[in-house]
């Protein structure tokens, strides 16, 4: 199964944009969190159904804390964490603005449009797993 099938299979199952990147990255090291899934459907139609920041995005930036984050307080968070979501950010800014003209999941999705959801969102969930894979194995911090 490609990308963009397993990315229609998930969405089938009810999961939101930010779901299934989390979905597909835990997929990507053969593991599996159902309770940290479970958590990001909160995010999903732009945090809550509010049309705000896209689910690809937040979603994505989860997938990066996941491996860079710190995991108790008097952990530190990998230095590469910022940077990291940062270049997330500046990314997908860049990537919406110039292919939807716009940057929040409203604005993207004609105010949660299924119709158009189903259209646009599909694509932009692979380009940002894609790019969430590049981010972390470009920093070595995935080996594939």
């Amino acid at each position: 199964m490609d990308l963009y099938e397993r990315i229609i299979e998930l969405s089938s199952m009810g999961y939101h944009c930010s779901q299934m990147i989390m979905i597909l990255t835990l997929e990507t090291i053969g593991e599996e969190n159902p309770q940290l899934v479970k958590a990001l459907g909160g995010l999903g139609g732009g945090i809550g159904y509010c049309g705000d920041t896209c689910g690809c995005l937040t979603g994505g930036a989860c997938a990066i804390g996941l491996f860079l984050g710190n995991l108790a307080p008097q952990e530190k968070e990998d230095i590469q964490m910022k940077p990291a979501v940062q270049e997330l950010y500046q990314w997908f800014h860049k990537k919406t603005e110039e292919e939807f003209g716009a940057f929040y999941c409203k604005d993207i999705t004609s105010n949660l449009d299924w119709g158009i959801v189903m259209e646009q969102c599909p694509a932009l969930i692979a380009d940002t797993y894609t790019k969430v894979i590049e981010i972390l194995t470009e920093r070595g911090i995935l080996e594939l």
